[in-house]
């Protein structure tokens, strides 16, 4: 309806060539609001009375993506769709981006390892499906939704082939720096 009315910056008609550096940008930003309200999700109160329903599932599957509590759905869809219609970009362009979104969502919620197959082979950005296992695996660390790279960043990146097995439980809450220090 906002749209129609011209009050989002989302246009009708098809994509133009401006449109992809704004879809990056979208990819970009709307990755790093998952990353910080996934990061909120995860602390204690957060976590407990919100987040752990998502968590219910240690070993994720492709449904696993849309298991959320209707806190953290908003928390998730609210700055994804601000930042979506913040941005010039054709609504198609914001459709397949929302596509894009729960795609590599649901591949990396899916516990399969595709990233050998030709049709993802290309997407060498995109953080492998272990990345995302060991988040509900281990539940301190790897909160990034598309790319690792703000978890790299943030200090909260893991990897049990570089930093040994954390091994605790959801109910200890520690940061992923000081239990990679401790390993």
């Amino acid at each position: 309806f906002y749209a129609i009315q011209g009050w989002t910056n989302l246009h009708w008609g098809m994509p133009r060539w401006k449109d992809i550096p704004c879809f990056l940008l979208a990819y970009i930003l709307v990755d790093i609001s998952a990353y910080v309200v996934h990061r909120m999700l995860h602390r204690p109160w957060w976590y407990r009375y919100v987040h752990k329903a998502h968590h219910l599932w240690k070993s994720p599957n492709a449904f696993v993506v849309s298991a959320l509590h209707p806190a953290e759905f908003l928390s998730l869809t609210v700055p994804t769709l601000s930042v979506i219609a913040a941005l010039p970009m054709s609504l198609v362009s914001a459709m397949l981006l929302l596509s894009w979104i729960f795609t590599c969502n649901a591949i990396d919620h899916s516990g399969l390892r595709l990233e050998e197959q030709p049709f993802l082979a290309w997407l060498v950005w995109q953080a492998p499906v272990e990345f995302h296992d060991n988040h509900h695996k281990f539940f301190h660390a790897n909160y990034g939704a598309m790319v690792d790279w703000w978890d790299r960043l943030g200090g909260t990146f893991y990897s049990p082939k570089e930093h040994g097995n954390i091994g605790l439980s959801e109910n200890e809450f520690r940061s992923a720096r000081v239990l990679r220090m401790t390993c």
